[in-house]
């Protein structure tokens, strides 16, 4: 593989950073409610999921990899911001059950379409993984489904 240009290597290492932060300040938002891990904290373990392999593990292979996956970055950060803005809009409903179906469903379309639409047939066995494991838009899913259900059912 081919070294990074400084371009190069900003926008592939722009979602590991964005999962990375993310898993931060979830972390950190939410172990200021307490350090509770069991029952109703233990949706709080995803922040650190995020952190690790979302953030850490896809840092690793890109730079010891030499991964390079700036070219979907432009792809993926509409998708990443048009779930974000639907979600918002969705987080208005007020009616929790529709509104963990609605987000599952936004979520879930955008992780399928990003695998299906995002990458080609040309992508890389390790393009995909750093890919995949960078996707902050997996954490969020995993993030509020067992939020949700652990608020719906405990």
């Amino acid at each position: 593989m081919r070294e990074f240009e400084k371009k190069e290597l900003i926008g592939s290492l722009f979602c590991p950073a964005l999962t990375l932060l993310w898993g931060l300040i979830r972390g950190l938002v939410d172990f200021s409610w307490g350090a509770e891990f069991t029952g109703r904290g233990s949706f709080r373990l995803t922040a650190f999921v995020a952190i690790l392999i979302g953030g850490i593990l896809p840092f690793i292979m890109t730079l010891a990899g030499k991964i390079h996956t700036e070219q979907y970055l432009k792809k993926r950060l509409i998708i990443i911001v048009i779930v974000y803005v639907v979600t918002g809009f969705i987080s208005q409903i007020g009616y929790p059950v529709i509104l963990f179906a609605y987000d599952m469903l936004v979520y879930i379309g955008a992780i399928i379409y990003q695998v299906r639409r995002v990458q080609n047939k040309d992508t890389s066995g390790g393009e995909r993984a750093v890919l995949i494991l960078s996707d902050p838009i997996v954490y969020w899913t995993i993030y509020w489904f067992v939020f949700w259900l652990i608020d719906l059912f405990l």
